[in-house]
């Protein structure tokens, strides 16, 4: 693990239905992720219910002490059966 873990914060969405309809991949996206707050954002149920995560990981950029997350967006392929990838990329 990276020494400066905890300089890399970012906050991400992932739908609710990925948990009932392809948990693995729920799983592959949260691979590498210390999730420090989660939260099920119900009542955008009639959009699109989501959770919304804030979480380090090696993958996100260094930030200075004290700003505010960034948002990562995750993109998950479906490589086989059962098989995910995620690919992370950083909302401008």
């Amino acid at each position: 693990m990276k020494p400066d873990i905890k300089r890399r914060l970012g906050k991400f969405y992932i739908r609710s239905a990925l948990l009932d309809r392809a948990p693995g991949a729920l799983v592959e996206a949260l691979k590498g992720c210390i999730v420090i707050r989660c939260e099920h954002l119900y009542a955008l149920e009639v959009v699109e219910a989501r959770f919304e995560y804030v979480a380090y990981a090696e993958f996100f950029d260094p930030i200075k002490p004290g700003t505010i997350p960034p948002e990562y967006t995750c993109t998950i392929h479906q490589l086989g059966p059962n098989k995910y990838s995620a690919e992370w990329k950083r909302k401008e």
